[in-house]
């Protein structure tokens, strides 16, 4: 399971389900909430449970969205608190553009002073028939909270 501080409910797939339950599946309940994916596609929910949880010393029952899709289960924020868990910071970073020779070239991008764009002008043709949408803000993940609110 991979926690996603993005996530506001913890989410398993199908398969997960029927392999932790096989026979015996506890009866899910169709929740009242619509889930959607980062890209905003409706995310088809076959129902909800409770399920027994333990970690260390803890042996708690948490709600769990059931999806009809084989997606990564994502343990989310709903399950941090029961289970005494606190996301803070960033944990690990890995990619090719992770080393000092980078940050060294790109030095004034991760200085903590507030810069402006000085490239050349940029522009953005619009076709005036479509027409326009407000999308809600993302949530902010719960490990970069604290930045954003200083």
């Amino acid at each position: 399971m991979e926690i996603d501080s993005g996530a506001a409910y913890t989410v398993i797939g199908k398969n997960t389900f029927e392999q932790l339950y096989g026979d015996n599946p506890p009866k899910l309940t169709k929740p009242e909430i619509t889930l959607r994916d980062y890209q905003g596609r409706v995310v088809v929910i076959l129902g909800q449970c409770e399920i027994p949880v333990r970690l260390k010393d803890i042996k708690t029952n948490l709600p769990v969205i059931v999806v009809a899709s084989n997606r990564a289960n994502l343990l989310g924020r709903n399950w941090l608190p029961p289970l005494g868990l606190n996301i803070s910071g960033i944990n690990h970073i890995s990619g090719p553009c992770v080393g000092s020779a980078f940050l060294e070239e790109f030095l004034e991008v991760f200085d903590e002073k507030i810069g402006t764009y000085r490239g050349p002008p940029v522009s953005f043709v619009l076709n005036p028939s479509v027409q326009p949408t407000v999308l809600k803000p993302r949530k902010v993940p719960f490990a970069l909270r604290d930045k954003v609110d200083q």
